[in-house]
């Protein structure tokens, strides 16, 4: 918490060079969800901790045991609490349960290299840095394997298909948006309907843009009507969650999909 002003006088610094670079690295909504959480993690800690070391020094009478003082025994601490710390951050990429409180943590656009470089590959003509973004997500899935951390494969497979979609915006490339399609589909396996709706409808509505863009692309009436169906499933969850900001954007998606529809001689 000492370190807050500085933070803060820095961010100032980053926004400031980067806006009159014109390559701002901060989205607003963005920004303001990892302050958000900052400000409620603060809250949380000042409410509770007190109440905390209370509940430590009660628990002290029915210890089973006592470490030594002196450096093994904090040495001991030390890799027993860390230990600890890692098994409960492992369960909570793994349990389903603990992730829907954890996910909120990895919810930022700018927590890693690929998002970083896709972020700047926008701004920037040339494709290579979409192109760099995309092979660091796959070198990621390499280790983020579906097997070990599901949750992470399928958030990577999702950030894959952004970059990927994007590169084939970029480069009017037909096969690249087939990819960003097949990686929006592989999130999907771990993010279903029934047990993440909301980050099944976030990724389904990514999907449906890919696949309206490639049914322009390629005259394809067929996808264009998946397309139009998976826009409509997404704004009933967001309509059902009360996300109205998002439901306003599947709505629109649905209305431009139908025309793009008439458009190609459809329904």
């Amino acid at each position: 918490m000492m370190a807050l002003p500085v933070f803060a006088l820095l961010m100032v610094a980053e926004a400031t060079v980067t806006s009159l670079r014109g390559h701002n690295v901060y989205a607003l909504k963005d920004f303001g969800g990892s302050m958000s959480q900052l400000g409620i993690n603060i809250a949380v800690r000042l409410a509770i901790g007190g109440a905390l070391i209370g509940l430590h020094f009660w628990l002290y009478q029915f210890r089973v045991f006592e470490v030594a003082a002196g450096p093994w025994g904090w040495l001991l601490t030390f890799v027993t609490i860390d230990f600890v710390f890692y098994g409960y951050h492992r369960a909570q990429h793994r349990v389903r349960f603990l992730w829907c409180a954890h996910i909120v943590h990895h919810s930022s656009e700018h927590m890693n290299l690929g998002t970083a470089l896709r972020m700047l590959g926008e701004h920037r003509k040339s494709p290579r840095t979409l192109e760099k973004s995309v092979a660091a997500y796959r070198n990621a899935l390499a280790e983020r394997t579906r097997e070990r951390v599901p949750q992470d494969w399928a958030m990577t497979q999702n950030n894959l298909g952004a970059a990927l979609q994007k590169l084939g915006e970029r480069e009017e490339n037909t096969q690249i948006l087939e990819h960003a399609i097949a990686a929006y589909e592989n999130a999907l396996k771990e993010w279903t309907h029934e047990q993440m709706p909301v980050a099944w409808a976030m990724t389904m509505a990514n999907l449906a843009v890919a696949q309206k863009t490639l049914a322009q692309r390629l005259n394809d009436v067929g996808l264009a009507r998946v397309a139009l169906t998976g826009f409509e499933a997404v704004a009933q969850v967001f309509r059902s969650a009360s996300h109205a900001q998002y439901y306003e954007f599947a709505t629109e998606q649905v209305a431009k999909t139908q025309k793009i529809l008439k458009e190609l001689g459809g329904d």
